[in-house]
């Protein structure tokens, strides 16, 4: 019906099922043409970079075990180019894991721990757990992007942040403390298991996005892993940077120190 009277985008997603049909049941050559087919419609079409993604991530699957693990890794990583986590979250999951595991078995150790600190850190801003009593937990994210999508100032939708962390007086509290020239070096200590990690991972990082101190805004930089945190912090703060810039942010940048 679609190759009569429907759209590119139509056939594509067509092609897709098949695809995925074919990769359950061990047809690795088909499930590769197929999604080699709907990469080429897309392309032809003129389809935006992020629809892609989930194609590549199926090409990858076949090529995997075709043993074309080069070419594998090559659309992986294209794939999570043009793939964006407020897009899809559980795709670009999907799509580090494969290349994890893909950089893993080609020994690339280093490159693999830091997929694996990558998707620590996509879970945790998108507070992707299980459920608790009968309702799910609403991610800051997911209130960051409602958020704006609506029109709320960026007050309002740090107040909701802070509501919904259910610890609103510790956030505040190190907010306002790194407002001050004082807080300039904040430690957060406590009892193992009190939540310190959850404060900061969840939900202070969060509304430090959304905060501004002197007429700058902040540029909140959340390491997990010391083995080269020079490095990886400069990674953090050129990525963040580049991104104030693609938003149009004309204000000056402020990157207080805080350490859990």
């Amino acid at each position: 019906m679609h190759k009569i009277g429907g759209i590119p985008s139509q056939i594509a997603e067509d092609c897709g099922f098949l695809a995925e049909v074919a990769l359950q049941l061990s047809e690795w050559e088909k499930a590769g043409e197929l999604a080699k087919l709907i990469l080429s419609i897309l392309e032809q079409s003129e389809a935006e970079k992020k629809e892609t993604g989930l194609y590549l991530l199926l090409l990858a699957k076949a090529q995997r075990n075709l043993n074309q693990q080069l070419d594998a890794v090559r659309n992986l990583e294209t794939a999570k180019e043009n793939t964006e986590p407020q897009d899809d979250v559980q795709l670009y999951l999907r799509i580090l894991e494969d290349l994890r595991s893909l950089y893993f078995d080609r020994g690339e150790y280093l490159k693999a721990f830091r997929i694996k600190l990558e998707q620590q850190e996509v879970k945790s801003k998108y507070r992707l757990q299980a459920f608790i009593g009968a309702s799910r937990l609403q991610s800051p994210q997911q209130i960051i992007d409602s958020g704006l999508e609506s029109g709320k100032s960026k007050a309002e939708i740090v107040g909701e942040i802070e509501a919904a962390s259910g610890r609103s007086r510790d956030i505040k509290e190190i907010s306002q403390r790194l407002r001050t020239p004082a807080g300039k070096l904040t430690i957060v200590h406590g009892q193992s298991g009190v939540g310190k990690s959850s404060i900061i991972q969840s939900w202070l990082v969060s509304a430090l996005q959304l905060t501004t101190i002197e007429a700058r805004d902040i540029l909140p930089v959340l390491l997990q892993s010391y083995h080269d945190w020079a490095r990886d912090c400069g990674q953090f703060l050129q990525a963040g940077i580049e991104q104030l810039k693609a938003e149009n942010f004309s204000t000056p940048i402020d990157t207080p120190s805080l350490w859990n």
